[in-house]
């Protein structure tokens, strides 16, 4: 779906802006052929909804259960929530749901209409919720899933930002030790003939090196930056690497497993097919095989066994949904492995702030003996010896 920038015209004269989603200009244009406004330009917009689940999606659905617990009726609720927004995009992307659905479009194919901001597990969700008559229902549940995602990633992100921070700073420190401090330091122990220590003599001449070929160096640093970035960008090398560091891998599998959980235990809440529900999942996130799970399950295996081959799922997890199979209470089970996991993905980020605070430490203490053993023990030394 596309956004356009239109220029209108009213009967009586007057120009008037609006943005408005559309397939392709000549969508925009249809839309106006029955009333009295004529398009006069119609251009391509750029988004800028950043953080769509935090920003739009969250916000949308909450006013919007909110307005249909007060007994509203859908059109009324969507064109309220419209007026709630102060970004225009967001109202244009409002307006245009509640066209569709005056159109005929139930809510679940209207909201499929943008991927970007209402993801598959949530229009299924919602659509079964259509046939059952349980949309408020539904609606508690995508709001506490998408809720969840939204806390444990701003957790990540706040845990990241400070060591980040402190690292850009300890480079620049570096950076100016090496290229301004220690030149003069050298040119004073060239004038008094001292015979360098080995780690300062290294340090002198990396500091050489890096003056002398500053461009060449700088050249190098663009481009292995560039490199990274462009690499990290990579989904499935990105994922590698999270995957490949001892808590950030444990904490990413847990994140996975807890969206895997909670997204099945929610779709059976809402009486959808296991089946379905998994082939649901897919869609969501590839981390786990759910092909593969699926087939397991075709075949006649249980649930528990079928877990056991994707070899992702811990022990003491897949005991608890064998416990709900012979229950016959899956939902639950499901549910409350869901929770448990959240739990300790919780636990385990608790664990990383807290040791992100020694850690930057021991870094900048590394780099403090560094500077301290190679530039100002030499230096004292000489003192000692009378040079």
């Amino acid at each position: 779906m596309n956004l356009f920038k239109c220029k209108l015209m009213t009967s009586s004269g007057d120009i008037r802006s609006e943005l408005i989603f559309g397939r392709s200009d000549r969508d925009v244009q249809d839309r106006f052929k029955l009333s009295d406004l004529s398009v006069v330009q119609i251009q391509p917009h750029p988004r800028n909804i950043k953080n769509p689940n935090e920003s739009f999606t969250l916000p949308f659905l909450k006013n919007l259960l909110q307005l249909i617990e007060n007994k509203l009726e859908l059109v009324t609720a969507i064109n309220i929530v419209k007026h709630l927004f102060i970004n225009p995009e967001a109202q244009a992307l409002v307006d245009f749901i509640e066209i569709s659905i005056r159109d005929g479009k139930s809510l679940s194919k209207a909201l499929a209409d943008f991927p970007e901001f209402f993801h598959f597990l949530s229009i299924k969700i919602i659509e079964v919720a259509e046939r059952t008559a349980r949309l408020p229902e539904a609606l508690k549940c995508i709001i506490d899933y998408i809720s969840t995602s939204i806390g444990i990633t701003k957790r990540l992100k706040h845990a990241a930002i400070y060591p980040a921070i402190l690292f850009c700073f300890s480079m620049f420190v570096l950076i100016f030790w090496l290229l301004l401090v220690v030149p003069k330091f050298s040119d004073m122990f060239d004038e008094i003939g001292m015979e360098l220590p080995l780690l300062t003599h290294y340090v002198v001449k990396f500091s050489s090196f890096c003056l002398n070929h500053a461009i060449c160096v700088s050249v190098f640093l663009i481009l292995l930056i560039s490199l990274a970035l462009f690499t990290f960008k990579s989904s499935r090398i990105r994922k590698k690497c999270i995957k490949a560091l001892p808590l950030i891998g444990k904490i990413r599998r847990e994140f996975v497993v807890m969206n895997f959980f909670y997204g099945i235990s929610i779709m059976l809440q809402e009486k959808i097919n296991l089946l379905d529900a998994i082939s649901s999942i897919a869609n969501v996130d590839a981390d786990i095989d759910t092909g593969r799970l699926e087939e397991f399950i075709r075949n006649g295996s249980s649930v528990a066994n079928s877990m056991r081959c994707c070899k992702i799922f811990e022990d003491y997890e897949i005991s608890i949904i064998e416990a709900g199979e012979r229950s016959g209470d899956l939902w639950a089970a499901f549910r409350s492995v869901a929770d448990m996991v959240k739990l300790r993905l919780q636990q385990n980020l608790d664990k990383i702030i807290t040791l992100i605070q020694p850690i930057t430490i021991i870094f900048i203490g590394f780099l403090l003996i560094l500077i301290v053993c190679s530039i100002v023990l030499p230096m004292y030394s000489s003192i000692d010896l009378g040079i």
